[in-house]
């Protein structure tokens, strides 16, 4: 006579040694089991000690270690551990309690799954995100910009003062003040003379009056014009205030 243990109540079984490799059926709980072939029975099953207990499925430990791996970081991990955890859950449901495992195998699955369905994801949230980016760096550029013609601006004032109200004929005439001058020089950075859109030099506007004071309205009068920029340009003018303007609303002076 040798001892069992039914997978499906774990109860104490006594059979003949000949029901050994067959279906049989649980007096207990009324579920039939395959016993196990004499010959994998361990010696101390067969002298009657004790059933052979369930074992755990290594795949699965494996599945839940990828799956990790790829919830952390790694997502080529995933499609690894989402299929090592099918096999093992299939092999741990057939293995009538047998073999244990399955939870580690389901979360396996579940990292894996997620680790391959984040991708596409985080792809469409990065198209959403993308035009909100794009539109940050301009406006970014923009405020350069703008940053930079008062400096300019205001660099003409210095200028005609220095130079007995005359003013500068090119862009040229006007760096030695903004590169002295520590609080303009704060406010244009490194991009003194450019656009950051383009990179390329302003251009002084021609202006009618040869001196600065001969200038009569300096707040309508423009000397420079950035039109770079994708839906606005940037005008300033002579009294050192710089305005934007949506680009259909803006005439070349």
């Amino acid at each position: 006579m040798s001892m069992f243990k039914c997978p499906h109540c774990m109860k104490e079984v006594q059979l003949e040694d000949g029901m050994a490799g067959q279906t049989v059926t649980c007096p207990h709980c009324s579920q039939q089991f395959v016993t196990p072939a004499l010959n994998d029975i361990p010696m101390a099953q067969v002298n009657g000690l004790s059933a052979q207990p369930p074992q755990p499925e290594s795949m699965a430990t494996t599945s839940m270690i990828l799956g990790i791996i790829s919830f952390i970081g790694v997502p080529f991990c995933g499609l690894a551990a989402l299929i090592t955890g099918i096999i093992s859950t299939s092999k741990i449901n057939r293995s009538n309690g047998l073999l244990l495992g399955k939870g580690k195998a389901i979360a396996g699955i579940v990292f894996g799954c997620w680790s391959i369905i984040r991708i596409p994801i985080l792809i469409i949230i990065a198209a959403m995100l993308l035009p909100a980016i794009q539109r940050s760096r301009e406006s970014a550029k923009e405020l350069i910009c703008v940053s930079n013609l008062k400096c300019i601006s205001f660099a003409i004032t210095l200028y005609a003062s220095s130079h007995k109200d005359s003013l500068p004929t090119s862009i040229e005439d006007i760096r030695g003040f903004i590169e002295s001058d520590p609080v303009m020089k704060l406010m244009s950075d490194h991009s003194t003379l450019k656009c950051p859109i383009s990179h390329e030099e302003y251009t002084l506007l021609p202006i009618e009056a040869k001196k600065f004071t001969e200038i009569k309205e300096l707040s309508k009068t423009t000397v420079f014009i950035c039109t770079k920029h994708k839906k606005i340009d940037i005008v300033a003018f002579a009294d050192g205030h710089v305005e934007t303007r949506p680009k259909k609303n803006t005439s070349q002076p």
